[in-house]
């Protein structure tokens, strides 16, 4: 099955040289990396908040800017992408009864069905069309019904931010993005490769940063993280006993793959790079719960929950408005 898998990606790709470069220098990498990341099993938690995408370095930012309360760590994950780091943490037992296990990400299910106690896959029931993603409110009501059946059970949440789609990214670059879309939604593959081709110094794992300028991709991952947090603050004042927030991976915004090699990488699951390794790692106790329970903490994340809401459901107004203007421009 695997073997078939291959030769057709070859069959699919073969003529293409950038194709061929980037595997060609994956492999060597993953053949000389050495996993030191930390066994998420291995620690002592009660909950486990995953903020699917979530670098160390601007986790650390937001906690100062939110003033937040619990004790920062650094940590090393397993993995570069969703994929590497449930199979890494995963696989040393067969089936884990004591967990329940939360998720807005779909690979869960696929790599995992059956290990836990239960899956809640909040993604076949929240998947929201508009942003191609699960909102953070649908994860964290389900949360919240999940504490009353499973008193019993440890909790594994998984939100989809800071990862994209960005839910501030501007309508110009969305506008962009539709333009260039065929009309099944999908983006053209020749213009995927025209966009690959405009530098040999630079692999891209999604084809937004061919098209889009990395800095407003950075201030836009930003704002996904500014987003999810008030729900998670939300949450470590309902969960009980100790709470870990951490993240699956990183991600990288050009950082170099090698010294020794000139080529930068955008996105994540190439290479054990530190941005792509680095997670945060918050650990919140019961005497730091009181922070979160305190009523005017409780309001501050209840507005900006419902700030959000409204920004967002603004946005959708907007966007439907220019696509009907769009829409008649073609028609002239």
């Amino acid at each position: 099955m695997k073997l078939n898998k291959v030769l057709r990606k070859i069959r699919d790709n073969y003529r293409d040289f950038y194709w061929w470069r980037d595997n060609i220098i994956y492999y060597t990498l993953r053949m000389f990396e050495r996993n030191n990341g930390d066994y998420i099993l291995d620690e002592d938690w009660d909950n486990l908040i995953i903020l699917d995408d979530c670098r160390y370095d601007i986790f650390k930012i937001i906690y100062l800017e939110r003033k937040m309360i619990g004790k920062l760590q650094k940590r090393i994950s397993r993995g570069t992408y969703t994929v590497d780091f449930l199979v890494e943490n995963f696989s040393r037992c067969d089936r884990y009864n004591d967990i329940v296990y939360i998720t807005a990400n779909p690979y869960v299910d696929m790599h995992l069905d059956g290990r836990f106690y239960k899956i809640i896959s909040v993604w076949k029931t929240g998947w929201n069309e508009k942003y191609k993603t699960v909102l953070p409110s649908t994860v964290m009501y389900a949360v919240i019904n999940a504490l009353k059946k499973y008193q019993r059970k440890r909790f594994i949440i998984h939100f989809l931010q800071p990862h994209h789609p960005y839910l501030s990214l501007d309508f110009e670059d969305l506008l962009m993005e539709k333009i260039r879309d065929a009309a099944t939604g999908n983006r053209n593959i020749q213009n995927i490769k025209e966009e690959r081709a405009k530098s040999l110094l630079a692999i891209y794992s999604s084809s937004l940063y061919a098209s889009v300028p990395i800095d407003r991709i950075v201030e836009a991952y930003i704002n996904n993280l500014r987003i999810v947090m008030p729900y998670v603050e939300l949450l470590l004042s309902e969960l009980p006993g100790r709470t870990i927030v951490t993240s699956d991976h990183g991600e990288s915004f050009g950082d170099k793959i090698n010294p020794l090699v000139p080529i930068k990488f955008y996105g994540h699951g190439f290479t054990r790079l530190r941005s792509l390794i680095s997670v945060p790692w918050l650990v919140v106790d019961e005497e730091f719960k009181a922070f979160y329970r305190r009523e005017e903490r409780k309001k501050k994340n209840k507005r900006e929950i419902a700030e959000a809401e409204k920004k967002l459901y603004s946005e959708r107004q907007r966007i439907r408005e220019l696509m009907k203007l769009l829409r008649l421009r073609e028609k002239i």
